[in-house]
């Protein structure tokens, strides 16, 4: 069965399980989570509740928000809504500039890129508290309306000291992608042992070709080894699961895995590990539902797998949920003008479009009748919410050199000890330099992309 671009369910699912929420879904119908934060469902918030977008009071001057965003469909969302807005807004241009949303924080805080200044940006949720304390993002404009148009499982990881901040405009997490090409959905491993199996005898019959495949020096992806037994590497300030046995035997897991990897791995980004799959190179990738678009559209007959399991009989592994944000930044001319882009974004209209553009889950509770991407909404029943608060810098800023340890063959336990000296107490002993913007993490989120 070929995966479709669109998906069956509002899959906002996965952040309901994510976060402890019961759900219940109907088929070819809307996603009904209850959240345990209030006493109204989501399922009592009816579809025909949400408020279609009102044409606002804006400057009646020619000007051009600037919109930075990820390219492989984001793109194509960004500048078809934009031309949507300036139908009502002549006088208001959207002009869309490729970033990598994973570092758009830290461009603005730092002043380090060479295109427009950015009126709005795309980021990830986690990235929430760090913006806010770095005064970079404006609070929400009429948030009323825009928690009406949105599930509470997407708005509400972009809160920070009960102030919303950012505008959910996608939810996103990652599974198995597989060429039909090797292997069929039958022969997907179920578990780890599998795996590792399949990857020792795979290049017997493909010499120069890769069986598995993922972002090495991504903890974003090499974070799902360290999950046996529902173990999360971040649930809160303070909170870490890397001093566990599960992480201590995932990585040591994760390196039996190095030697029928590439040998660049630790060095390749996701774009190059995609290239590998979609030039029939690699028979499996972790990726993320962000992919669907460009996998489409190549020649791959490709499927969708959940994540293997650690044991035959359970312990699935988990993979990271994230909320993508459109926020406003702080120091935009037009702060009313982008506010209401941004709130136009989170409209019903414009999640089924970037749904069909994107292969992206919603954060609107829409309804869907397109045949279900089981997959993804079976893994996103595994899935957790990195927390949005500041000491997620540490856990990213060092995140690339923690990967370069275990690749290395470090011993793993010093490995992990390090790292989290880091994430707890800011320790930085036995790290070479502090990156860049402060993180070393490869990851397009998109990725945390699409």
């Amino acid at each position: 069965m070929h995966v479709k671009k669109y998906i069956a369910k509002t899959a906002l699912c996965f952040l309901a399980a994510a976060v402890g929420i019961s759900v219940m879904t109907s088929c070819n119908h809307k996603i009904t989570p209850f959240d345990r934060h209030s006493s109204e469902s989501e399922e009592s918030r009816d579809i025909s509740s949400a408020q279609p977008y009102k044409k606002e009071e804006l400057t009646k001057e020619d000007i051009t928000l600037v919109v930075w965003e990820s390219a492989g469909g984001p793109d194509k969302w960004i500048q078809q809504a934009g031309e949507k807005f300036t139908e009502m807004y002549p006088n208001i241009k959207i002009e869309y500039h490729e970033t990598d949303i994973a570092n758009t924080f830290y461009m603005l805080r730092t002043g380090e890129y060479d295109i427009p200044t950015a009126d709005l940006f795309g980021a990830p949720h986690d990235r929430t508290a760090q913006m806010v304390e770095s005064d970079i993002i404006l609070p929400v404009k009429d948030y009323e309306i825009v928690t009406t148009n949105t599930l509470s499982t997407a708005y509400t990881p972009l809160f920070h000291n009960d102030v919303m901040y950012g505008y959910p405009t996608s939810c996103e997490t990652y599974a198995l992608f597989y060429n039909k090409k090797f292997l069929s959905e039958q022969d997907v491993p179920d578990t780890w042992d599998e795996m590792l199996s399949f990857c020792e005898s795979f290049p017997a019959n493909f010499p120069d070709k890769y069986g598995f495949l993922f972002q090495s020096n991504a903890v974003y992806y090499t974070q799902m080894f360290m999950t046996n037994g529902n173990n999360k590497l971040m649930t809160g300030p303070g909170k870490t699961g890397f001093m566990t046995n599960s992480a201590i035997s995932g990585m040591e897991l994760l390196q039996k895995f190095i030697p029928h990897l590439p040998d660049n791995s630790i060095e390749m980004t996701l774009k190059n590990c995609e290239e590998l799959f979609l030039n029939d190179n690699a028979a499996i990738l972790v990726d993320g539902s962000w992919f669907i678009s460009e996998a489409d559209a190549s020649e791959v007959d490709y499927g969708v797998a959940p994540l293997p399991s650690f044991t035959e009989d359970g312990s699935p592994s988990l993979s990271l949920a994230g909320v993508r944000g459109m926020f406003v930044y702080s120091k935009t001319k037009h702060p009313d003008e982008a506010a209401a882009f941004a709130k136009f974004l989170t409209t019903e209209e414009m999640q089924e479009l970037r749904m069909e553009l994107t292969g992206a889950l919603p954060s609107a509770n829409i309804s869907v009748d397109n045949k279900t991407t089981e997959a993804f909404i079976e893994q996103l029943q595994h899935s957790y919410l990195l927390p949005n608060s500041s000491d997620m810098k540490n856990f990213w800023a060092y995140s690339g050199q923690f990967c370069e340890d275990i690749w290395s063959g470090q011993n793993v336990d010093t490995a992990l000890a390090k790292y989290d000296r880091y994430i707890t107490y800011g320790e930085t002993e036995g790290y070479t330099l502090m990156p860049r913007g402060g993180s070393t993490d490869n990851t397009s989120s998109d990725a945390v992309s699409e």
